[in-house]
């Protein structure tokens, strides 16, 4: 992905003149990603050690409803996704990457319950006291809603 910001590709998008130069664009700026939603999870489960099974389990889905995400037949939820991260330790970068990979915008400052996961991230709470601090501040808990 480019590093530059988007009124500099704007501009850069403005003075292509045919498919040639546009193709040239697209092969510079913004190359195929090969990396997907699931080989991420996969990725960040090795380099953590994570163990399947006791990771499902920690975050709260059915055994049934992780491997059919993990086997590409379901497609999470962003709550659920943030269920594997919180569960898995995942950073704030990691866990907005997953977001990103799984369709979903990443957790957004401005927003008050992505403000509070945000915060419950960078302190590693786990997904209980996650959900406890969610309703401390009276907003939905990262629930069983898939």
């Amino acid at each position: 992905m480019s590093d530059k910001k988007t009124t500099e590709l704007d501009t850069i998008l403005n003075f292509i003149e045919d498919e040639k130069m546009l193709d040239d664009y697209l092969k510079l700026q913004l190359p195929k990603n090969t990396l997907t939603f699931i080989n991420y999870l996969e990725e960040i489960r090795s380099n953590k050690n994570l163990k399947k099974g006791l990771w499902i389990e920690q975050a709260d889905i059915s055994r049934s409803y992780a491997y059919q995400i993990f086997n590409g037949t379901k497609s999470p939820s962003r709550d659920t996704i943030l269920k594997l991260c919180i569960s898995g330790g995942f950073s704030l970068e990691e866990t907005n990457k997953a977001l990103t990979l799984g369709g979903f915008n990443k957790l957004y400052a401005k927003n008050r319950r992505d403000s509070l996961l945000i915060f419950a991230l960078n302190k590693q709470l786990n997904l209980i006291n996650t959900n406890l601090f969610l309703d401390r501040y009276e907003q939905d808990s990262l629930g069983n809603i898939d």
